[in-house]
């Protein structure tokens, strides 16, 4: 049951966290319109408070949203809405949020509380996102010490499941890791090997049913109670992380718990740019 589960959640995040999904670039949805999902397509339990029929940002304390009207999901299923403008605010948790205004010539005037990290979606961008040319290697980082060049992408995940990748250059030596990130709550030590001692391995499940076994790595670091994991990575495990949607992922014999890839459409980008570097 509980395996049936996890291939259901793992489902859904692939479906919704693709190039169709904004996450918190939300400059692409400017100027574009927005499908709410007919009710088939989700959980009524997820949306019932999604939507609002004026602002309900307190400008106070500018983190309250539940004092306003709140329309039905059958109002909205099915109705196209332009999407006007987004307004930030900070979460109960202290998380960046935002409150979505949008307009339906049959509605009017509505709001969409957003949550850029949040598993479940109400909607879809009409006719997809499109993305600049070098919209993402703009935000690879490349730092140069002493003699060896190092090349990050950013963290692309949920705060406590983060998944980056690194290249370091030195001279014509060049290596390239995968860095997956998880819960210290989650990391369970088992014997009493030195952290950066102990050789972890990761296993890692794409769409197509490709999976990469027997990737070794090591403990990089242990910070604000995540622990970071790094593995490197060989010509043939980087083409595939290329050309794959990456589903899931898990640190064996450390936590027994696999991880949902919510991002893979940009983690492709982000390996595909570093790859070029």
């Amino acid at each position: 049951m509980k395996k049936l589960l996890l291939i259901s959640m793992i489902m859904i995040c692939a479906n919704i966290f693709g190039q169709n999904f904004p996450g918190n670039r939300l400059e692409l949805i400017k100027g574009k319109q927005l499908k709410i999902k007919e009710l088939i397509d989700l959980k009524k339990s997820y949306i019932v408070y999604h939507f609002y029929k004026s602002n309900v940002l307190d400008k106070k304390s500018h983190n309250s949203i539940y004092n306003a009207k709140i329309l039905k999901y059958e109002e909205v299923a099915g109705l196209v809405f332009d999407f006007i403008s987004a307004e930030s605010y900070k979460g109960s948790y202290g998380e960046k949020k935002y409150l979505l205004r949008l307009n339906n010539p049959k509605i009017g005037i509505m709001f969409l509380d957003y949550d850029p990290f949040d598993r479940i979606y109400p909607f879809i961008v009409v006719g997809s996102n499109s993305f600049p040319e070098g919209y993402f290697c703009k935000n690879i980082t490349t730092n140069q010490l002493k003699n060896e060049i190092k090349i990050t992408s950013p963290l692309n995940q949920w705060p406590l499941t983060n998944i980056s990748f690194l290249k370091t250059i030195n001279g014509n030596d060049r290596h390239t890791f995968i860095i997956l990130k998880v819960s210290w709550a989650l990391y369970k030590e088992k014997n009493t090997e030195k952290e950066s001692d102990k050789k972890i391995e990761a296993y890692l499940k794409f769409e197509n049913d490709e999976t990469l076994h027997n990737i070794y790595g090591k403990t990089l670091n242990v910070i604000n109670g995540c622990t970071s994991f790094i593995f490197e990575l060989n010509e043939k495990e980087i083409n595939l992380l290329t050309t794959n949607k990456l589903l899931l992922f898990e640190i064996y014999s450390i936590e027994g718990q696999e991880h949902a890839v919510l991002d893979s459409f940009t983690l492709r980008e982000y390996i595909k740019c570093i790859s070029k570097m």
